[in-house]
Parts: structure tokens; sequence; C-alpha cells
């Protein structure tokens, strides 16, 4: 009976580490986010090098944003002009990885597209 109650013991505890180690083991999300009145308003999550997301944002109204790089990478912003290609307008910003846009965005009329690359 004793051996019983040692081994149940012994096995509930090594689930338990187990269970723990692998919560434990994963790794954060890498995200960049838009936040306009502290509600994110868009998210990318894991975005790879050199990768363009268009149309992050569209401002028709006036809109104040601020932007978190969670990421690894280099984020450039660009407002992209009427007829002008994705990730090609004219820069808004450039977030270092794990930075936060230290003051806000506000824009009317735009669109932005954002660029993600592993360099400067």
């Amino acid at each position: 009976m004793m051996k019983r109650t040692v081994a149940a013991a012994t096995a509930a505890v090594a689930a338990s580490l187990f269970a723990f180690g692998q919560s434990w083991a994963q790794e954060p999300t890498s995200q960049f986010v838009v936040t306009e009145n502290a509600t994110a308003i868009a998210n990318i999550t894991d975005p790879a090098d050199n990768t363009c997301h268009p149309a992050v944002v569209t401002a028709d109204a006036p809109r104040t944003v601020y932007w978190v790089n969670k990421t690894p990478l280099y984020a450039t912003l660009y407002i992209r002009a009427a007829d002008g290609p994705e990730c090609g307008g004219a820069v808004l910003n450039r977030l270092r990885p794990g930075a936060v846009g230290a003051a806000p965005a506000t824009l009317q009329g735009t669109v932005v597209d954002v660029r993600f690359s592993s360099y400067q």
C-alpha cells in the first residue's frame, strides 16, 4: 500500500512539473500593434523579415493612433500616395525592435503601410 501511495505521488509531481515546463517554455508572440483610445485597431502577429503589410491603418476621418513594435524586426511606417505602390510612400515613422512610439500620430485621409526588416 505504501509503495502505491509513493508511486502515485511521484507520478503526480512528475506530471505537474512536465505541464509547468511546457507552459514556461512557450515563447511570447511577437506583435506589431496599432492602438486608438487604448483599443487595438490593428495587430500583425509574427511578421516575416522584409515583408510589406498594406493598409494597416486607413484614416478617412481624423484618428490619433499609437504604435507598439513588440517584434525583433524594425518597422517602417509609410504613408501611401494616392496612386503609389504599397510600402513606397513617405516615411511616417521608424520603430526599433521592441519600441513603442513616443508620440501619437494624428492621421486623416491617409493609408499607412508597414514594412518589417531585420536591418536598420
